[in-house]
């Protein structure tokens, strides 16, 4: 994976359009580990935020904090393959999955913005800003020990069901944020200009600022929780266009 850089433009407005960074995942060995810390250890109201394209429609993870084969499940955003639909989990117990799925079915080269809340009622999946899946989850999320891994699961099971294709702009909130929000949001371009939708964000990884030398992606929150991918990192298309 790596982070496309060539942006074209670095705002929005002015008729024209915005031209954001992403990393590119190529099915096989590519993820980025961004550890445990207290603050991703969220086990009440959550937001997950990404914007996605799907090379090879299968089973690739956009984020999780979970590994399935020691029963430490917390929260899972992927792509199915089953269904070729988003799908959102969460777990109380480490196990027993509430899985909730988009109507969308993913297209290949295409970008959506896929966002997962829990707002302590309910989990909601939304593409585009638009609400596709939802039930009742009137309790906590368990606090999983396994760290949070942008495009694969982690753990025991680290590595396994990377993403295929670019993301860009994943961020994770402590809060039920709107979807809507987020979507219209110039969230893909740069953090500081987020306006209130910084309040409660953990973490938001990789944006026009997402990249050091070598393979740090630096977290763009007060948090520190920078990522180190895996995989060899590549420079590579599309880039996600944002108009204004």
């Amino acid at each position: 994976m790596g982070l496309y850089y060539n942006r074209r433009k670095a705002f929005r407005g002015g008729g024209g359009s915005a031209f954001a960074n992403t990393w590119i995942g190529d099915g096989s060995n590519d993820y980025i580990q961004c550890g445990n810390d207290s603050s991703l250890q969220i086990t009440g109201n959550l937001t997950i935020s990404a914007w996605v394209n799907v090379a090879v429609v299968g089973t690739h993870v956009i984020l999780t904090k979970s590994s399935y084969s020691t029963n430490q499940r917390a929260f899972e955003l992927y792509l199915d393959n089953a269904t070729g639909k988003f799908s959102f989990i969460v777990t109380t117990n480490g196990s027993t999955v509430v899985q909730i799925f988009s109507t969308t079915v993913a297209s290949t080269s295409t970008w959506y913005h896929v966002c997962a809340t829990a707002d302590g009622t309910d989990i909601k999946l939304y593409v585009n800003g638009s609400e596709e899946g939802t039930t009742g989850f009137a309790t906590t999320i368990h606090n999983s020990t396994t760290e949070l891994v942008i495009g694969a699961y982690g753990g025991a099971n680290l590595g396994v069901s990377p993403w295929d294709g670019n993301l860009a702009a994943v961020g994770v909130w402590n809060a039920a944020v709107s979807a809507s929000d987020l979507y219209n949001s110039d969230i893909a371009l740069q953090y500081a200009d987020m306006g209130s939708l910084q309040t409660n964000c953990q973490m938001l990884i990789p944006t026009n600022k997402g990249v050091t030398s070598g393979q740090e992606y630096v977290d763009q929150t007060a948090n520190s929780n920078d990522g180190t991918a895996s995989g060899s990192p590549v420079f590579g298309t599309p880039q996600l266009e944002l108009s204004s």
